[in-house]
């Protein structure tokens, strides 16, 4: 699918008059911002429960993606949590996800989807980030304290 996603990221800076703010390559914003497809984008959106709701991040921006397939969409649960690996593995996640949508957006396979982007601010830790320190902490905790056994038990 995201090969398929690249292929109409070409395509949008060949044909211009197809290319709109949230197609293609993109320059992000430098401050937060959120993009909408399909039924969110009207001004009194109407939206369904999620189906997919992915979380992500590019240059200094923390990102959330939800959206709903629509109903007539011929994509699996299983497609649907290869795109979420997809994109959550992205380094590029604000514009894989904008090309994402945008296909399924022409294959009318989106019934409505959010790009909710947001910079820490100074002093806010990012708790992914946070977790991940924890995390690692807790390891070397473990892994020094199963070395300090080993050494009590060789002596």
């Amino acid at each position: 699918m995201l090969k398929v996603a690249t292929a109409l990221c070409s395509a949008a800076a060949l044909l211009p008059s197809l290319a709109s703010g949230q197609f293609g390559m993109v320059r992000l914003p430098s401050d937060d911002f959120i993009w909408r497809w399909g039924d969110a984008a009207d001004e009194t959106p109407n939206l369904s429960p999620e189906d997919f709701d992915v979380r992500g991040s590019e240059q200094v921006f923390q990102c959330r993606l939800t959206g709903a397939i629509s109903a007539g969409s011929h994509l699996t649960t299983q497609e649907l949590q290869e795109m979420e690996r997809e994109l959550t593995a992205s380094l590029y996640f604000v514009q894989a996800s904008a090309a994402m949508m945008n296909e399924l957006e022409l294959e009318f396979d989106l019934r409505w989807a959010m790009l909710d982007c947001k910079k820490p601010q100074a002093g806010e830790e990012d708790p992914e980030k946070t977790a991940e320190q924890v995390e690692r902490a807790r390891q070397k905790a473990v892994e020094d304290m199963l070395k300090r056994r080993e050494r009590a038990q060789h002596d």
